[in-house]
């Protein structure tokens, strides 16, 4: 019996590990369609398309994950002024004022943006 519990526990995990496998492809997918659209538009610095992230709608988690990996870029040298308007906004609570299921991982995102 503690030998099928242990294979149940140890394929939810698999799953769970395959389900994250396949969705971080997906957001660097995301997260690359967002920067080109943003390059396309005719903003070439971290600066411009910080500030243009900040205004989109930070509800998306690809904005939102956009976003994070700007500032946790080392090579991206942003604005204090830019750094100060994204602080501001991520502590807006009208962000995380419904619940849906992805609640959860959006305000971790949200956090881990903040303290990038």
């Amino acid at each position: 019996m503690e030998e099928n519990s242990n294979q149940s526990e140890c394929s939810s995990s698999n799953n769970l590990d395959d389900s994250v496998a396949f969705r971080i492809p997906m957001l660097e997918n995301t997260l690359n369609s967002c920067i080109l659209e943003l390059e396309m538009s005719g903003l070439t610095t971290p600066n411009e398309k910080a500030e243009v992230l900040i205004n989109k709608d930070l509800t998306k988690i690809e904005n939102l994950f956009a976003l994070k990996l700007l500032f946790e870029n080392p090579l991206n040298e942003i604005s204090p002024g830019i750094l100060r308007n994204s602080l501001v906004t991520l502590a807006n609570l009208t962000l995380f004022d419904y619940y849906d299921k992805l609640s959860v991982a959006r305000l971790e995102l949200h956090i881990r943006t903040w303290v990038a």
